[in-house]
């Protein structure tokens, strides 16, 4: 894999609007978490998590009249939380920590 590579689509993906419903019916977000997961590079890592927190905050407003809790919805209906360094962990992730 190119970081460059996985940078210019993050910043495409960054420019471009994208609905609650395509991140429903695609493997979008399930891609992210797997880059946030496995990526060494820093840079790739904050483009995903900016990506990610950015669309939990656009569509969890949205879905709950602008309620927040501890625990929120990703835009793809799965549950996350964030980590202890501002990340996001997927919901298979929330099991192996406390």
């Amino acid at each position: 894999r190119s970081f460059v590579d996985i940078q210019t689509l993050l910043g495409d993906l960054d420019k471009s609007h994208i609905t609650a419903e395509q991140l429903e019916t695609t493997d979008l977000v399930k891609v992210l978490y797997g880059i946030l997961k496995t990526c060494s590079d820093t840079n790739v890592r904050k483009g995903v998590k900016s990506l990610l927190s950015r669309w939990r905050k656009q569509y969890s407003c949205e879905r709950t009249g602008g309620t927040h809790s501890d625990e929120r919805k990703d835009p793809a209906g799965s549950s996350a939380q964030e980590d202890g360094d501002g990340g996001v962990r997927a919901p298979e992730q929330q099991a192996d920590r406390p």
